[in-house]
């Protein structure tokens, strides 16, 4: 859990940003998690080795009791917070210079939720997802969260689990637990097998205004395209692919050679005023960034087109990479094919649009 890396570039902008204050706070921030990673840590050690009689025993019976009933296992599996260290709704206050700045006592990590017990942080990941949602987080903002929420929930109805009864109570205890200070991409998972819900804090990497994208299409990997989760792997190793041909990102395409979306990101481009965008009908997956985008266009009466193009057909036009993390990043580069990437004209008045509509969690 060691941030250090995640933590430079913040550190390097409290110092450029010249006030003490903002020096302050980092520093503050950065110690209070540091604590909270300690305590975790103990109260890890203690579960592993738990001192009263009572406890060895509860655990004895949740060992016997594991093959039956799931629960037990993943009881024995995480580390259960103390009262004074529970995420769902807790605040530390931080004391900046005569001021008070409350806010979650957090710290990156993976949080497993069980009926009764709640968020507990987990000792092991487990990469088999059947469903998951991310979305960037500052300073205690985000966009469409609610979009989010409903996607996510979507998806765990596509898998017949949870109830939605305990998928709504996760997420109420989950964004409780989500930090109010700080840039963060947490992701919200539902796992294979055991249909654990479960909730990784992460630090986001630095954020990018602009992309490089291989074109030499990549054929679709996914087994299930319209849920986000059961591929991450799988598309993980294409932008692996993609990096080594000097790439941030790749195009994933039909078996005929049509633009479905990137690894990781949709794909939106102009044609003349026209916003174009991939048919519904081929398997993209429906994201929640270029909903909001669709959205603005329709509003402002900016004309929406689906149509097929091959990534060829792409060279010399505006064309945006689209999500939850990075908002809008105009391609500035094609790689592993002789295409032109067009001018981004309309790029930075959509991008500070999108920041403006970043909003406060709930309570």
């Amino acid at each position: 859990m060691n941030s250090g890396i995640a933590d430079a570039p913040a550190a390097a902008k409290a110092v450029a940003n010249g006030t003490a204050t903002a020096v302050a706070e980092f520093a503050a921030s950065r110690r209070a998690a540091a604590l909270f990673t300690s305590a975790a840590a103990g109260t890890a050690l203690g579960h592993l080795r738990p001192r009263r009689r009572i406890v060895r025993a509860k655990q004895r019976a949740a060992a016997a009791l594991a093959p039956l009933v799931p629960w037990c296992g993943a009881r024995l599996e995480h580390a259960p917070l103390r009262t004074t260290e529970r995420l769902a709704g807790e605040r530390r206050p931080t004391v900046l210079r005569g001021a008070t700045v409350t806010q979650p006592a957090i710290a990156e990590g993976l949080l497993a939720w069980n009926p009764g017990s709640g968020l507990t942080r987990g000792l092991a990941a487990d990469t088999r997802l059947l469903a998951a949602d991310s979305w960037l987080l500052r300073d205690g903002t985000v966009r469409g969260f609610d979009r989010h929420r409903e996607r996510f929930r979507r998806a765990c109805a596509e898998c017949g689990a949870p109830p939605p009864e305990q998928l709504s109570a996760f997420w109420r205890e989950m964004t409780a637990a989500l930090p109010r200070v700080g840039t963060w991409f947490p992701r919200v998972e539902l796992v294979r097998g055991s249909l654990q819900l479960r909730l990784l804090l992460r630090h986001a990497p630095p954020l990018a205004t602009e992309v490089r994208v291989w074109a030499a299409g990549q054929p679709d990997p996914r087994t299930v395209p319209r849920r986000k989760g059961p591929d991450l792997d799988a598309l993980g190793r294409v932008r692996l692919r993609a990096a080594g041909q000097g790439a941030d990102e790749a195009v994933l395409i039909t078996p005929s050679g049509v633009v479905l979306e990137a690894a990781h990101s949709s794909i939106l481009w102009w044609e003349d005023d026209t916003l174009c965008m991939p048919p519904p009908q081929l398997p993209v997956l429906a994201g929640v960034t270029v909903g909001l985008v669709q959205e603005r266009a329709l509003k402002t009466g900016i004309r929406l087109a689906h149509r097929e193009r091959t990534p060829a057909e792409l060279a010399g036009r505006e064309v945006w990479l689209v999500n939850a993390l990075h908002g809008i990043r105009p391609v500035v580069e094609w790689t592993g094919r002789p295409m032109n990437a067009g001018f981004a004209v309309r790029a930075t008045e959509w991008r500070e649009w999108l920041d403006g509509i970043l909003e406060p969690l709930p309570d």
